[in-house]
């Protein structure tokens, strides 16, 4: 709800996280439901406070982190699994959890009740001299409410509710949509000339066909080496279109979000967005784009005329028309045949240089040195959503003193999320230490070669890793 943190005894945590994943739809939904009747109990208890009793302890500090925030493991554990889970109904129960938090959040933040003891208190002695700290944490809250539409009217703050609502849906079903995607195309082993052949046989059906997906392997490999345009164009245009009901999704979220601005009585959602970051105006952020578009430019457009002129030369010596542009689905490829011609540079090859398991032992090594961490995989003993799944302790080298976990579960799967992120699963309590986990769509192995990421997937792991 709010995002804070607290300090911790980090000698005094668990040595494994404090979660246990659902096994089953129900047990899922239980948790969620325990979550919102917690936190509704601790926003009740504030609305009943008397006016003698409005203190730091008793209004701030009980909505700083309620229990639907992460320092609650069990947040977690309602609703991650519907991003990697291997079971198709835990993971519907867990994007429902999901959707009813979000609402329920929405809905917590326009409790007026709340709203007015923390704006009493504010007004009082203790309020007005609070150290820095407590005042910001209190300025916070007041902020996040405002925000939320209770400074406006009945009737446009129901109106609000009703938009934030139907905006967290949206999202919900746009994700949805993108995780539970299973389109796959079918092609003949001859149609798929460049593309290496362990990838090939590796995706080969009984009838021998090859089956491609719309995941990040299959996606990057056949833009970048398939050196027959349709099939690219094919695969381009299957993927930019599925699921098909985004697109309508993005538009009404687009609208929605033009909507709640202007109720709140900010120019845009951008300005609303960016309020709460870093850059505070959206001034800075188009002001830094501009700058960095007069700078690139120039180069861009060379770059484009580099590649057009060497997509007209491929099309010359394949013996196919040309025709004067490059299209969506030629970009990653010329740029693959460009860096092959002119620097020499096979990514196919580079890719035998970087086995997973070295990327990222290396990878653990270069932060634990940097960081002056020991990072120590857990094999067994904990509770995992999928076999793949690894767990590591981060430990402090001078101290001891345990700092946190993380986990990593790297590979593609049906329903799994089909980019690289990082989810911090647990914000740092008293009682916990914090928990994050890295999911990627690296390379799998196949059954004649060990898991080979090309360099892009080596950046991305690298700098994914940079988060935790």
């Amino acid at each position: 709800f709010f995002r804070v943190s607290r300090s911790l005894s980090a000698h005094m945590m668990p040595v494994l996280p404090p979660f246990k994943w659902p096994t089953s739809a129900e047990e899922a939904t239980k948790k969620c439901d325990d979550i919102l009747v917690s936190t509704t109990a601790v926003f009740n208890t504030v609305a009943a406070l008397p006016a003698d009793q409005l203190t730091y302890a008793k209004v701030v500090l009980p909505l700083i982190c309620p229990p639907n925030y992460k320092t609650n493991p069990m947040v977690a554990e309602a609703k991650f699994y519907q991003h990697c889970g291997g079971d198709a109904q835990i993971r519907s129960a867990c994007k429902a959890n999901g959707t009813r938090l979000s609402k329920a959040r929405v809905a917590f933040r326009m409790r007026k009740d709340v709203y007015d003891v923390v704006a009493r208190y504010a007004e009082t002695d203790e309020a007005k001299s609070l150290p820095d700290r407590e005042a910001w944490f209190l300025q916070s809250l007041l902020q996040d409410f405002k925000r939320s539409g209770l400074a406006l009217a009945e009737k446009e703050r129901a109106r609000l509710e009703s938009l934030l609502a139907q905006d967290t849906e949206a999202c919900a079903e746009y994700g949805r949509n993108l995780a539970e995607d299973s389109t796959k195309l079918l092609f003949k082993p001859e149609e798929l000339d460049g593309l290496p052949q362990d990838f090939i046989d590796a995706r080969k059906n009984e009838d021998g066909q090859v089956v491609l997906t719309m995941k990040g392997p299959d996606t990057m490999t056949v833009m970048r080496h398939c050196t027959v345009a349709a099939v690219r164009q094919k695969f381009n245009i299957t993927r930019e279109t599925n699921p098909r009901g985004n697109l309508e999704l993005m538009k009404q979220g687009a609208s929605l979000r033009k909507e709640i601005a202007g109720l709140l009585g900010y120019p845009s959602w951008s300005a609303y967005t960016v309020e709460r970051r870093m850059t505070g105006k959206v001034e800075v952020v188009t002001d830094f784009l501009a700058s960095l578009q007069a700078k690139l430019v120039d180069a861009a457009k060379k770059d484009l005329e580099t590649l057009v002129q060497l997509k007209q030369e491929h099309c010359k010596e394949c013996g196919v028309e040309f025709d004067g542009k490059l299209n969506a689905w030629d970009v990653s490829f010329y740029d693959t045949l460009l860096q092959s011609r002119k620097y020499g540079v096979d990514q196919n090859k580079i890719k035998e240089y970087f086995p997973m398991g070295q990327v990222v032992d290396g990878t653990l090594e270069i932060y634990q040195e940097l960081l002056g961490l020991v990072f120590t995989e857990i094999k067994d003993g904990f509770d995992r959503w999928h076999p793949d799944v690894r767990l590591f302790t981060v430990v402090d080298a001078a101290s001891q003193a345990l700092i946190g976990h993380f986990y990593l579960d790297l590979h593609p799967r049906d329903g799994k999320y089909t980019h690289a992120a990082i989810f911090h699963l647990l914000k740092r309590t008293p009682e916990h230490a914090p928990v994050d986990c890295m999911l990627c769509n690296l390379n799998p192995p196949t059954p004649s070669s060990p898991s080979l990421l090309n360099h892009d997937e080596v950046v991305t792991f690298f700098h994914e890793f940079g988060h935790i």
